[in-house]
């Protein structure tokens, strides 16, 4: 299951000051996992709350205290009491309880009505991330499942134009559990980013842009034909020699035996920084771009774009991870490609 949302914000309004963008995935199965769902519920009712006409770059909302009192809070409310109820679990038995609501007044309101120690409440993230809408229950959610412990019943709740509510209970096998990413560390790893560049690179506000050669759009055809490697990162590795290269050989650059290549997965492969440089003329809506030679683990060794980083805190030995980035727009075409950023 995988939830993400993005979404654009009038300038100075409240919207722009209390949303973030956010993304997060689950994998279900039936073996092994780290939380089984005990019971859930779900509510919907027709009320015009948020809105936007064709055409329009930004959505309009209805005045706070109609939805608060009488969409949001009821909603949320009933959902809850008919997921414990199916459950047969009170609230006293709840260790972690996660409310996610547009307006903050509408889980502050039912946090008070559950009696429950606030301590159990998790992280509304709202001064760090914002309210990332269809994605938020779930960032929550991931955030407290590595501190749980086998037993913990979560009940996780989210209201928008309708309710839902999952009560889960933690198994043993999370006592193992470590996730790769922590959200945690990625807050804490994020820069920060002058209102100026955000203006610009959501094309809120007009800029000239970099006064350099366009680039070429991309074409369908070789991406269809390299799409394993554009896509999915996907390298070589030698059954010969045992030598990991990227892009996809055909001759291994070591031995020069041909036809003896596997495909070999880079993209989930953290990797150091071999050297760097430090290009201030190239096309980028924000210059300048940092180039880096980057030595996988397990061997393999690619040169790429540096994101998310200061380009004045880059150094020669730093541990990178891959991520999956627009590169260019071209014609009318995003190109998306794979570039470096900082390991979080």
């Amino acid at each position: 299951v995988a939830i993400g949302d993005c979404r654009l914000a009038a300038p100075e309004g409240k919207a722009e000051q209390t949303t973030g963008d956010g993304a997060v995935a689950f994998v279900l199965g039936a073996d092994n996992v780290i939380a089984e769902i005990e019971a859930s519920a779900s509510l919907t009712r027709e009320f015009l709350d948020t809105w936007r006409a064709q055409g329009e770059r930004f959505a309009h909302s209805w005045e706070e205290r109609f939805t608060l009192t009488q969409a949001h809070s009821p909603l949320l409310g009933t959902v809850i009491k008919n997921v414990l109820e199916k459950a047969k679990v009170a609230p006293g038995d709840l260790s972690k309880v996660i409310l996610d609501a547009p307006n903050a007044r509408a889980a502050d309101e039912i946090a008070r009505a559950l009696k429950i120690d606030p301590a159990k409440f998790s992280d509304s993230f709202a001064l760090t991330v914002g309210q990332t809408g269809a994605a938020h229950a779930g960032l929550m959610l991931s955030a407290a499942l590595p501190s749980a412990k086998p037993g913990d019943r979560i009940l996780v709740a989210t209201v928008a134009d309708g309710a839902d509510a999952i009560l889960f209970r933690v198994t043993p096998a999370n006592a193992a559990f470590k996730p790769v990413h922590s959200v945690g560390r990625m807050i804490e790893s994020k820069g920060d980013v002058s209102y100026a560049n955000y203006l610009k690179w959501r094309e809120i506000l007009p800029t000239e842009p970099p006064r350099r050669p366009d680039p070429d759009r991309p074409a369908g055809p070789p991406m269809m034909r390299s799409e394993k490697w554009k896509f999915g990162f996907i390298g070589s590795r030698c059954t010969n020699c045992g030598t990991p290269q990227l892009p996809p050989q055909l001759v291994c650059v070591k031995c020069h035996k041909r036809g003896f290549m596997e495909p070999y997965q880079f993209a989930d492969r953290t990797a150091k920084i071999a050297t760097y440089a430090i290009d201030r003329l190239a096309y980028s809506l924000n210059p300048p771009t940092v180039n880096v030679v980057a030595d996988f683990d397990g061997g393999g060794r690619f040169l790429c774009e540096m994101t998310d980083c200061e380009p004045d805190k880059v150094a020669i030995g730093d541990e990178v991870e891959m991520t999956f980035r627009r590169l260019f727009t071209a014609d009318g075409v995003n190109n998306y490609f794979w570039k470096a950023r900082p390991r979080r």
